[in-house]
């Protein structure tokens, strides 16, 4: 095999930082406790064509959430959100569907009021205003709410009945956010107390009663349950739902015969820095005034070994739902513990507190360059790092979809929290995923650092990555550049480059369609490549053309996202290529478009997107590694940029996934720049900079 290119760590040094913001999309409420108003008008658009259009919302430092304008008055559309929490801040974009479009590119902040916000929002113009223009009024939210709150009095409506137990049997502090769908969160009061608890009155159109309904349920403004629950409204009968909830558990119940008032121990964590103290959450609280407290709690490996707890320690004992369990010993991150309290329901303790640890990032930070699917004619390694896991499985299967595993092999557990497998024999073409045991839970999942997939990117495939060289490419050069001054940068997404009819290219939407020269539309003017080189352009910056998720490359049909959405991050966008069932075509094919530019003296810079993925739970990094490839705040995804997913870039492991990530595509495909997405984010800056 001849010895791969290497260009090293200064072509990573000496990268193009271009900076700006996209924002991709996860759609999901978050509820803290009651709180405040926002109610946006949308109008002035010239095409009067509201279809589709929403408003993209939220708090600083929290996930976004579309909320649909289903309003209108003679201004235009209007939307409602109903916060739990009281913001200062709130951030919104005005975009067509799911970032079709936008209606302009920036994102705008608005300054929260006490109560009900309420902004003017004119297409096209950047600037809001907080007071209604001459001749429009405020929005009547106070007949709004009226007609939501008596919607169950309603003889068409659906009547649901929210039962509803506290531990206390103290209802008095007690409050009920409940949404539908894409609605914002609305407060219901109670009406009564019978011999379940606290009684809460929801009405839902009968046209809306098949879908689901989100509840939250807070006691003195704070929630009581770390996650929301879910009614099926699809399990009412004769128009009436009766539904069961307990203080602390996050599930529901639809007969009160079924209902489990068992307490239980609904978190824990590791604190942050150390595994030798457990913070936990409780469904009810316990006395931390009773030195014999701590006694009460027992903590468990998978075998069955007892480890003893120490003490508890709160700033202020007292009667508490929440408390910090220190153990005699830090425990080690070979096995997975749960805890439980007395006879209660108990629950595995969350390692995650401690990633960022040094004394983690001492023990598992691994330096090698051999992790993924190393291969040679004679045998492949594979090496993948998940330090918390207790099983990992190589899976082999013949194609990249389908029913065709042709094989699963346990791995060895290796140095730094890596497990390693040795396959013999030639497996250039074979396709591979991990399934990774973490706790009670395992995941199949794509091995990170892929280099090559199947179609829509589900399978990796082991490549031998001689063969995808386009001819001479291994003397490919970047064009010869001197002054940075001098740099024309045309921003380019590859499939509007050529998808056009008239645009005179055969691979329309292709990388290959940047490859053709002499082509011309119907009035005989220059297109593609050709047109690029008339306008004198020196650098092609490429909006995201690693593996992303929205588009399903099985398809052909003209689907479009930016690419904003990263799934695999070291693999070539199938939907680019012209065989996305073939995983080494759009390798090569990408390498061919990189040196056909090369060759018409344009540099070549890529847009990447570390900042944040796609997918959060059932991400691949997530599947191999629990938490530790996202910052969490308050037990969700961090979403300092507005993008969500955030990916903790603080971690050495995250740093070197980046730096390993650019260093190949520099090295493997001949990319002369990076456009790093979201370089403004403080956070990202820093930690890349100490990454590099």
């Amino acid at each position: 095999m001849k010895k791969r290119k290497q260009r090293g760590l200064s072509l990573l040094i000496a990268v193009t930082l271009l900076v700006s913001f996209v924002l991709s999309m996860i759609d999901t409420h978050v509820v803290e406790a009651a709180g405040s108003t926002l109610i946006i008008h949308y109008g002035g658009r010239e095409d009067n064509d509201y279809d589709g259009w929403n408003a993209w919302v939220w708090e600083e430092g929290k996930e976004g959430q579309s909320i649909a304008f289903k309003a209108e008055d003679d201004y235009g559309k209007i939307a409602v959100l109903q916060t739990s929490s009281q913001p200062e801040k709130m951030g919104f974009i005005i975009r067509l569907n799911d970032w079709e479009d936008k209606d302009i590119a920036s994102d705008r902040m608005i300054e929260m009021k006490s109560g009900v916000t309420e902004i003017w929002v004119t297409s096209g113009q950047e600037e809001f205003s907080y007071e209604a223009p001459e001749g429009y009024t405020t929005y009547d939210f106070q007949a709004m709410e009226e007609e939501r709150l008596g919607l169950y009095e309603k003889e068409d409506a659906l009547k649901v009945n929210v039962h509803y137990y506290s531990y206390l049997e103290n209802y008095e502090t007690t409050e009920l956010l409940a949404w539908q769908q894409k609605d914002s969160p609305g407060s219901y009061p109670m009406v009564e107390e019978d011999e379940f608890g606290a009684v809460f009155h929801i009405g839902v159109k009968k046209e809306e009663g098949n879908g689901e309904l989100g509840l939250a349920i807070y006691l003195d403004g704070v929630a009581d349950s770390n996650k929301e629950r879910t009614i099926d409204l699809s399990k009412a009968s004769n128009n009436v739902l009766d539904v069961y909830a307990v203080e602390g558990k996050s599930n529901v119940w639809y007969k009160m015969e079924d209902v489990d008032k068992t307490p239980s121990v609904l978190t824990a964590e590791f604190s942050e820095g150390t595994t030798k103290q457990i913070d936990v959450t409780l469904s009810k609280a316990i006395d931390t005034t009773d030195e014999t407290t701590y006694t009460k709690f027992t903590i468990k490996d998978e075998n069955g070994t007892t480890y003893p707890v120490h003490h508890l320690w709160n700033q202020e004992p007292g009667i508490v739902k929440a408390t910090k369990v220190v153990v005699d010993e830090a425990l080690s991150l070979d096995h997975t513990y749960t805890i439980a309290f007395e006879d209660w329901s108990g629950c595995e303790i969350d390692i995650s507190g401690s990633f960022s640890s040094e004394n983690f990032e001492n023990e598992y930070t691994y330096d090698g360059n051999d992790l993924g699917a190393i291969y040679t004619k004679e045998k492949t390694t594979f090496r993948v790092w998940a330090p918390t896991a207790t099983k990992v499985e190589l899976n082999l299967y013949k194609e990249g979809s389908g029913d065709n595993l042709m094989e699963t092999v346990s791995m060895t557990s290796d140095v730094k929290g890596t497990w390693v497998y040795e396959k013999t024999g030639d497996l250039n073409g074979v396709y591979y995923t991990y399934s990774v045991t973490v706790g009670n839970e395992t995941n199949e999942a794509v091995d990170l650092y892929a280099k090559a997939v199947g179609i829509n990117g589900k399978r990796g495939m082991v490549i031998d990555l001689d063969t995808t060289d386009p001819e001479n490419f291994e003397k490919d050069t970047k064009p010869e550049f001197v002054n940075m001054t001098d740099a024309i940068i045309y921003e380019l997404h590859i499939r509007d480059l050529s998808s056009d009819a008239s645009s005179g290219i055969t691979n329309k939407g292709k990388f290959l369609g940047l490859t053709e020269t002499g082509t011309k539309n119907s009035d005989g003017l220059s297109t593609g490549l050709d047109y690029i080189k008339d306008l004198g352009v020196t650098h092609i910056h490429l909006l995201p053309s690693f593996d992303y998720a929205s588009v399903d490359e099985s398809k052909d049909d003209g689907q479009f996202n930016w690419g904003y959405d990263p799934q695999n991050y070291n693999v070539p966008e199938g939907s680019y290529s012209t065989d996305s069932s073939n995983g080494a075509v759009r390798i090569k094919e990408y390498k061919e478009m990189v040196q056909t530019l090369h060759e018409n003296g344009i540099r070549v810079i890529m847009d990447v997107v570390y900042n944040h993925t796609f997918s959060s739970t059932d991400s691949n990094f997530q599947k191999i590694v629990p938490n530790y490839y996202y910052r969490m705040v308050n037990g969700g995804f961090s979403n300092a940029s507005g993008c969500g997913n955030e990916t903790a870039s603080e971690r050495a492991m995250v740093r070197k996934y980046i730096v390993d990530s650019v260093v190949y595509w520099a090295t493997e495909y001949h990319i002369d720049g990076f456009r790093f997405d979201l370089m403004g984010n403080k956070t990202v800056t820093k930690n890349l900079n100490k990454a590099v």
